[in-house]
């Protein structure tokens, strides 16, 4: 299904989606003043459910070797967190479709390390977590001290031979949201991950004749994983406004930034060469999103 998009198809979803993207968004979040979704609260619970869609730009570096990768796109996510006064949980999840652009495919430390690259590159991505901690604070005005776990990948096109990955993080949290005044609510958030588990996964595909009678050559998709080294970490931080006015449905707007510094993958033989492996990479990655909560 990712090989009908051409690279035509691809610029334009790029230039058009995101950019569609970012004009929605500013043009709802000044058209209501900046009131933006507001939780709400029984004697012993409070709720806090939000839908959005989003726009996201990664600029990713690789160590020791030159090319130098840029993504955007679009996404779709859902959060929830319930709370009381000395306990809370939730979870989050996004999914989205986006394009890489590589600009460059000089490896500079070794003719081996990446695979000949394409020039761009649709990729899926997921992102999946779930929290639980502590209310340090009060029912109304709550701090959040949690721990996590997040599972995280991106999925690349075949033919551009740009390695897919999966990422599965731990880590801790702290985060709060309050009240302004009685029509504008602040939430904001910290947070670090270690990567207790990661790979690359490089894809190629391959000719075969299934039966010597019939000059026909089918394709099959040859997959090798190739472990990601320990020191491997992500750092994550936001900022949103929401409606305070206690609203059944409103909107709400944020803003985050993640890094991730990724090690080095294992060597492993691919594509006939024999030391193929990902070299360490510092990715950050800028993400714009507004919705509905409820």
């Amino acid at each position: 299904m990712l090989g009908y998009f051409t690279k035509q198809n691809r610029k334009g979803f790029c230039n058009g989606i995101f950019g569609k993207i970012l004009v929605v968004y500013f043009f709802a979040f000044f058209w209501h003043s900046f009131a933006l979704a507001g939780y709400s609260c029984n004697d012993f619970w409070c709720r806090d459910t939000k839908a959005g869609l989003g726009g996201y730009v990664d600029a990713i570096g690789i160590n020791g070797a030159n090319p130098s990768l840029t993504q955007g796109g679009a996404y779709f996510a859902v959060h929830f967190r319930k709370w009381q006064e000395w306990f809370s949980f939730g979870g989050s999840a996004d999914f989205g479709l986006g394009s890489a652009s590589i600009k460059s495919t000089n490896a500079t430390d070794s003719a081996s390390t990446i695979p000949n690259l394409a020039k761009s590159s649709l990729h899926f991505g997921v992102s999946g977590t779930l929290y639980a901690g502590l209310n340090a604070y009060q029912l109304d005005t709550p701090i959040f001290i949690d721990i996590f776990v997040n599972f995280r990948s991106h999925i690349y096109e075949v033919d551009s031979k740009m390695p897919s990955n999966i990422l599965l993080s731990l880590g801790t949290s702290l985060s709060s949201l309050q009240n302004l005044n009685d029509t504008i609510g602040i939430e904001y958030g910290i947070s670090y991950g270690y990567i207790v588990y990661g790979e690359y996964i490089f894809r190629n595909y391959s000719s075969y004749r299934p039966n010597p009678q019939f000059p026909t050559n089918e394709h099959k998709t040859n997959d090798t994983s190739s472990r990601i080294n320990p020191n491997s970490h992500e750092v994550k931080a936001f900022i949103g406004l929401f409606d305070a006015r206690g609203a059944k449905a409103s909107l709400y707007g944020r803003i985050s930034a993640i890094y991730h510094h990724l090690d080095s993958s294992r060597v492993v033989a691919f594509d006939n060469a024999p030391n193929v492996y990902y070299p360490r990479s510092q990715n950050i990655s800028i993400t714009l999103e507004m919705g509905v909560g409820f």
